[in-house]
């Protein structure tokens, strides 16, 4: 019976997992960096350590970053779960 709910969630992980990555490798490269300009918030994307200015009129490419880092920080949360469920 626990080992059967162990499994399930352990099989759900992984789909979320894979799900997860299919929608990260559409997401454009780089990460989002947000800076303190004089009174305005300045978005940045960096790509190895360059950083490039993203205009208020590019705020699709903003959001687009920003749910990458959503989905990165919840896939390593996922990965953790998973490898704990892994020692059950």
């Amino acid at each position: 019976m626990l080992y059967q709910k162990i499994l399930n969630e352990y099989q759900l992980i992984q789909s979320k997992i894979l799900e997860i990555r299919k929608k990260l490798a559409l997401l454009p490269d780089g990460k989002l960096t947000c800076a303190r300009g004089n009174n305005c918030y300045k978005w940045y994307n960096t790509i190895e350590q360059k950083r490039s200015y993203i205009p208020k009129s590019n705020r699709k490419l903003a959001e687009q970053l920003a749910f990458k880092k959503y989905l990165s920080t919840t896939l390593a949360r996922l990965e953790k779960e998973k490898t704990a469920l892994e020692f059950y």
